[in-house]
């Protein structure tokens, strides 16, 4: 079949499914774009998928009817395009078997061309494509059947507009010799996709984590692990099942048996009568192993001055700095130094936090009141 025989823009049966990628096979470029309902939800149940050539055609396949398996080839075989795509690249690997090989996120592509990270896709048109978009209907109910017109209409503009956004960017990126960087940028949702929703070490990253000696360690660690693992098999999100806070007072008390358990007034009737063996079973077994390694104390300060600097960094490049050091580079940076840094954050963003490091320069405010980095040599230390 070829291209202009494809069917037509809304697809609710498996046989048209394959059709479509039939007709789309050999395509150098397919924009993506998924909606979904992720409330009280570990993982988000997929309700629509939005593709589109850069010809500007596009299709809405409804996820809850057909089998999405035969776009798994198609994806593979093609540069795909997303926006925020964390969602779409997981929903959409599970749904067709996909393994994202060429992946172009236009949030990144912006965040390595001078704009905010991340952008909503409404401002990212106005400022690269000069176009506009109606209010968003990312909320309203994709689970009804049949779509109102105006969601359909909503999803397919969507998708559409990404081949133009994204080909504007990437010149812009292009132009500055960062489209490597933005390869590997948007490669990293494959990664991130995978990992657990709430990281099972981002109890690192609290005020608190200098201070917690190694049992506390020990027990935190597996008390997260025990959650997400309960989280996976229940398709609930963590703090549902084991709140942070109460994951701290159990790392503190450590309570190793049901009547200990019983002690903490703290802990709801209703979990202690689900969970409490469970619970216990957790901290004894993490009691009996080994502890993660302490947080340096001085890890919390570095991580608001890593902020800090990463914003001023983003005035003197135009990487944004919630790109350049996101949480979870922004606490792992803080914990190990700028021999944390992988892949294109080494070239990005190496020699310059190795000058911080080193005490060559520091973070400073200008004549305005904004961030800037000081180059110590220029006004003494």
């Amino acid at each position: 079949m070829s291209p202009s025989q494809a069917p037509a823009l809304v697809l609710s049966t498996s046989a048209a499914v394959a059709d479509l990628a039939s007709a789309l096979a050999g395509v150098p470029l397919l924009a993506v774009d998924t909606e979904f309902h992720a409330e009280q939800r570990l993982l988000p149940t997929l309700m629509t998928v939005q593709l589109a050539t850069a010809d500007g055609r596009a299709w809405l396949v409804d996820a809850l009817q057909a089998d999405l398996s035969p776009l798994g080839p198609v994806l593979d075989a093609t540069e795909v395009v997303v926006h925020g795509g964390l969602h779409d690249v997981h929903l959409l690997t599970a749904a067709t078997g996909w393994r994202p090989r060429a992946l172009l996120d236009t949030q990144r592509l912006a965040g390595l061309a001078g704009s905010p990270y991340p952008a909503r896709l409404a401002d990212l048109m106005a400022r690269w494509l000069g176009g506009s978009k109606g209010p968003s209907m990312a909320l309203t109910d994709w689970s009804r059947r049949p779509l109102s017109e105006e969601q359909v209409r909503y999803a397919l503009e969507d998708v559409a507009s990404l081949p133009a956004l994204a080909t504007r960017l990437s010149a812009e990126v292009q132009a500055r010799g960062r489209m490597d960087w933005a390869r590997q940028a948007s490669l990293e949702l494959w990664d991130e996709a995978r990992a657990p929703a709430r990281p099972l070490d981002g109890w690192r990253a609290w005020d608190v984590a200098p201070a917690l000696d190694a049992d506390e360690r020990r027990v935190l660690a597996g008390l997260m692990r025990w959650r997400d693992d309960l989280a996976r098999e229940r398709g609930q999100p963590a703090h549902y099942l084991l709140g942070d806070s109460m994951a701290l007072a159990l790392a503190r008390t450590r309570p190793t048996s049901l009547q200990a358990l019983a002690t903490d007034r703290r802990l709801a009737s209703g979990l202690r009568q689900r969970h409490g063996p469970a619970l216990v079973a957790c901290i004894q077994r993490a009691l009996a192993g080994p502890a993660p390694p302490p947080v340096p104390p001085q890890a919390p300060g570095r991580a608001t001055l890593l902020q800090a600097w990463a914003q001023a960094q983003a005035e003197q490049t135009a990487i944004a700095a919630g790109l350049a050091l996101p949480p979870t580079w922004l606490h792992r940076v803080a914990e190990e130094g700028p021999a944390a840094l992988a892949g294109w954050r080494t070239e990005a963003l190496g020699p310059a936090l190795r000058r911080l490091w080193a005490g060559g320069t520091a973070v400073g405010l200008d004549a305005r009141g904004g961030v800037e980095i000081i180059a110590l040599d220029d006004r003494g230390r």
